[in-house]
């Protein structure tokens, strides 16, 4: 009995030690940017800010980043959003495209992607709404304007490079 009682004691103690530490190394955390859901509204005035001309006030936007015409759909439903850029009908696409294209969205693309949908290849951005934040937006929209500019040249999203076309791994 005695030594489930210092066992008992010394599980205690412990515990009271994990939290008196918890407690006392505990910041306070105050309501930032950061700590903010996405919605509809913050993302259509985010798109109305970077966009030379927009169409829809949700969940659906037309609208042109640097001369390319977008869109931006989004599903409140199931907390998905997606950036589009049509760049050129998917039957005039060759093989090499394809593979540079492929090559691309792993090492050139970033967050923005090549994609095809209905005939169409797309530069795209596809993620979660909720936990996006505005500097992710910004970014996204930059990058699949970017990457629908850059296609049949350098393939870029224009805001980071991991290696190298070719690059043998």
């Amino acid at each position: 009995m005695k030594h489930s009682s210092a066992i008992l004691i010394a599980i205690l103690a412990l515990i009271a030690g994990y939290f008196t530490h918890s407690i006392l190394n505990k910041s306070v955390t105050l309501p930032t940017e950061s700590s903010h859901k996405m919605t509809l509204e913050l993302l259509g005035e985010i798109i109305s800010e970077k966009a030379e001309t927009v169409k829809g006030d949700g969940p659906i936007w037309e609208f042109q980043i640097s001369g390319i015409p977008m869109a931006c759909i989004t599903d409140k439903n199931y907390d998905r959003m997606r950036i589009i850029a049509p760049i050129v009908e998917a039957s005039q696409l060759t093989d090499e495209h394809r593979q540079i294209m492929l090559e691309s969205n792993y090492h050139n693309a970033l967050d923005a992607r090549y994609a095809t949908s209905n005939g169409v290849l797309y530069s795209t951005f596809i993620h979660p709404l909720s936990p996006l934040k505005k500097a992710q937006v910004e970014s996204a929209l930059r990058q699949v304007a970017e990457l629908a500019k850059t296609f049949g040249t350098t393939y870029s999203s224009g805001e980071l490079s991991f290696g190298s076309q070719g690059t043998e791994m």
